[in-house]
């Protein structure tokens, strides 16, 4: 997070650029709807008392899904996604799927694969 000057803000306020992520669902077979954290900017715009007046930001670009996208294709591909509540388990699983409290389907990474390429990690 970015702390920026008074005057960043305009009227007496300030603005902070956070940096978050957002989830994007994809539907994968045979996994059904995997929700990926994808990085976002987000402009905080404060008031005089250091309210969040407005909120400009925290979208993925068309690109970022893209490449997130392509990311979870590879994660399939390879078998490095393991599905604790399905059939698809994987020993070399990099990511683990987790079930969050409003019942959404989240892609975690759980370990680094330091194998060399065609090694299992």
């Amino acid at each position: 997070m970015t702390d920026l000057p008074p005057d960043a803000g305009g009227a007496g306020g300030n603005a902070l650029d956070v940096s978050a992520s957002r989830r994007h669902a994809f539907r994968r077979a045979p996994f059904g709807t995997l929700d990926v954290p994808i990085p976002v900017s987000l402009r905080l715009q404060l008031d005089a008392n250091g309210d969040i007046s407005s909120v400009s930001g925290g979208n993925p670009s068309k690109d970022d899904i893209q490449a997130a996208s392509t990311w979870l294709d590879d994660l399939i591909a390879n078998q490095q996604l393991d599905d604790p509540e399905g059939a698809t388990r994987s020993p070399r699983a990099t990511h683990t799927i987790e079930r969050t409290s409003d019942g959404s389907r989240v892609v975690r990474r759980r370990r680094f694969n330091a194998g060399s390429p065609g090694r299992p990690g």
